[in-house]
């Protein structure tokens, strides 16, 4: 391959990995629930997966949805799990949550970041129509850096290590949710703050290189 050519290649990745595509397609049903934060109540061309460009003292809004739970009556009457920003330094203020049953309909035994929560009563859905847990509106006092947020089980878990939720009229009834990312793994992330600030950087300098 030609150097031009190679240069040419490299400012193509860099383009696509600088410009994330805007649409987000709801998870492949594989038989559990999938939980992932977006921009959007739901899958929209407008939804993603990550914020860029955010100025300082601005408030945004993300939602926690629960896709293809697996609930004999359609209900959810709960769930649990955790979540984190790394680097932990770039975690933004949650300063509003909103219940996606309604408010006080919803009572969460833990805190923002480690969610144990029960629902108050019924909250009937399609087989196939998605669970908004809540929304959590977060203040960025500073602009972040590169960040991520990772998704994790409760403290404490009902299931040991996973993340869970209930159905509201069998509550015997725990099932395992698992995060929105390639793997659907907790150890990979599943929302992404200014995400091509790295990206950025390593595209310019394999750029760079290719002169030396």
């Amino acid at each position: 391959m030609t150097r031009i050519a190679k240069i040419a290649l490299v400012l193509m990745t860099a383009s696509l990995l600088i410009n994330p595509a805007l649409a987000v397609d709801p998870p492949e049903d594989l038989g559990y629930g999938v939980l992932g934060i977006y921009t959007e109540p739901a899958a929209t061309p407008e939804d993603q997966t990550y914020l860029e460009g955010i100025p300082p003292g601005t408030i945004h809004t993300v939602y926690f949805v629960l896709y293809h739970a697996n609930l004999t009556s359609y209900n959810l009457g709960g769930f649990e799990f955790s979540w984190r920003v790394e680097p932990a330094e770039m975690t933004p203020n949650v300063v509003g949550m909103e219940w996606g049953i309604g408010e006080d309909l919803a009572l969460n035994f833990g805190d923002e970041f480690n969610l144990l929560v029960g629902h108050a009563r019924r909250d009937p859905h399609a087989p196939d129509e998605p669970f908004v847990l809540f929304s959590a509106d977060l203040l960025f006092l500073e602009t972040p850096g590169n960040a991520a947020v990772f998704l994790g089980p409760s403290v404490p878990d009902s299931i040991e290590d996973e993340m869970a939720y209930a159905d509201f009229v069998f509550p015997e009834e725990l099932h395992v949710m698992k995060p929105n990312n390639a793997g659907q793994t907790l150890g990979d992330p599943v929302f992404f703050f200014n995400p091509t600030v790295a990206t950025e950087q390593t595209s310019l300098t394999e750029i760079k290189a290719l002169f030396d």
